[in-house]
């Protein structure tokens, strides 16, 4: 077995509810192929912003370079046909990085986010205060969850000083900003709202997860 590596890969299906249920129809089958080839998924979700973007995360361990076995998928005449099936449905403009695993949960009942609304936020970090960064979350995520904010994910970029997490809440969207007030007055967080000296930039958005770990691909 080669080194474990993680990648974020994110994209935009078109902004029109036949394109998305079309394409979403299609993804177990990206799910499936891609584990085929040792591309394990391990969460996906729908950024709800102005924009939709799925972000999906998956890891690879293979005896293969990483390279070479995607390579051997996009080669697949499973995945040509597949592509082709959802090339009116899909934007270009994806990205895929590798990224370091921070965090992943470990869900046992679906039951456990009944209810709940996951947010997905990225953060660009100035490259000077990376690892100050990485240091106050270590803080700030065990804070989060004694409020409820309970994370699914952690990915970093270094090289592009970009942050990806994402939690889930029991509540609606429209809630968030109230839900939060006692943990950002608890004299705990205080001090780390400093953290935001390290931040360029940071998108907030409510998104729809469409697979979950262990369990059913949604469509």
């Amino acid at each position: 077995m080669g080194e474990k590596t993680t990648v974020l890969h994110r994209f935009a299906p078109i902004n029109k509810p036949e394109h998305m249920d079309a394409y979403l129809k299609l993804f177990p089958r990206e799910v499936a192929l891609r584990e085929k080839y040792g591309f394990h998924t391990f969460h996906a979700s729908l950024d709800k912003g102005d924009m939709i973007i799925l972000t999906w995360l998956y890891t690879y361990e293979g005896e293969d370079s990483m390279e070479d076995a995607l390579k051997k998928l996009m080669a697949d005449p499973e995945k040509i046909e597949l592509d082709k099936e959802a090339a009116p449905h899909i934007h270009t403009n994806y990205r895929i990085r590798k990224v370091d695993l921070i965090f992943q949960e470990e869900l046992q009942d679906l039951a456990a986010i009944k209810d709940k609304t996951l947010v997905m936020r990225r953060y660009s970090i100035k490259r000077s205060g990376w690892d100050e960064h990485c240091e106050n979350m270590k803080k700030i995520i065990p804070l989060r969850t004694e409020y409820g904010f309970v994370p699914v994910f952690e990915v970093g970029d270094r090289e592009e000083s970009m942050f990806t997490w994402a939690f889930r809440f029991e509540g609606k969207w429209e809630d968030f900003r109230k839900l939060q007030y006692p943990y950002y007055t608890d004299p705990r967080r205080v001090p780390l709202d400093a953290n935001n000296n390290n931040l360029t930039d940071i998108v907030i958005n409510p998104a729809q997860e469409i697979f979950i770990p262990g369990f059913t691909v949604k469509a």
